[in-house]
């Protein structure tokens, strides 16, 4: 089991980021031509690999899961926590609204830590 603590006292920002079109996929009907046939399936740009629906929310393309909706592929909506220094932190959700809700969450904790260390008796709003 691991454990990994962060500072939040060096959290600099946070980006909320909600799921966007994997450009890099297209997925291709069944066609046969004279010449050829191409399945049915997802294919990289510039290649002729293929990769099933199953395959892709797996994470068998670069080892990355992915959302299939209406045969057009997403990147998960994530939050990533920018500290000072060159940490990152992302964490992929299943919605926006989870993710957003995480976020806030983070934000605002790091903002509590940093308010309290400064001394000042400061009143958070949430807006």
């Amino acid at each position: 089991m691991k454990k990994t603590l962060y500072n939040l006292n060096q959290l600099v920002s946070v980006e909320i980021r909600d799921r966007k079109i994997c450009l890099h996929l297209t997925y291709k009907p069944f066609k046969k031509s004279f010449w050829s046939i191409t399945k049915e399936g997802f294919y990289e740009d510039y290649s002729d690999w293929r990769y099933t629906k199953e395959d892709i929310e797996n994470g068998s393309y670069n080892k990355i899961k992915f959302i299939v909706e209406d045969n057009v592929v997403y990147y998960y909506p994530y939050v990533k926590l920018i500290f000072a220094g060159e940490v990152d932190m992302v964490r992929e959700f299943k919605t926006y609204q989870e993710a957003l809700g995480w976020g806030e969450k983070m934000s605002l904790e790091g903002m509590k830590k940093i308010l309290e260390k400064d001394g000042v008796d400061y009143k958070i709003i949430n807006n």
